[in-house]
């Protein structure tokens, strides 16, 4: 009888520790040592302003990019400014899912 409770015991403590790897490993798709301070210091200066191009890419900010590229921004001039591509630039941010969409804006409108 103590065989078995032992064995039960072990089987529920394992599957506690299995649930707990999975919420915190598999379901976290944020790199926390990328907050957006980081973020700044890793693509380049933005200058305080918070109305460029560069910060809205630092921020995420999907629609003000495309508004910056539609009033003629020069993405390139970042790239070459930096000496990054934009998939270099748009792994920085914090979430996988914001690289993946801010890289393909990127590319799209420029190429180094």
């Amino acid at each position: 009888m103590k065989k078995i409770s032992i064995i039960v015991l072990i089987m529920i403590m394992f599957y506690i520790v299995a649930n707990m790897v999975w919420l915190k490993v598999v379901n976290n798709n944020i790199d926390e040592y990328l907050d957006k301070d980081n973020v700044s210091r890793e693509l380049i200066s933005y200058e305080g302003k918070k109305t460029n191009l560069e910060y809205y890419i630092i921020t995420c900010n999907y629609k003000g990019v495309e508004k910056k590229l539609n009033q003629g921004e020069k993405v390139n001039q970042i790239f070459k400014k930096s000496g990054k591509t934009p998939l270099m630039i748009a792994a920085t941010l914090p979430n996988f899912k914001d690289a993946i969409k801010m890289s393909q804006i990127l590319i799209k409108e420029g190429q180094m």
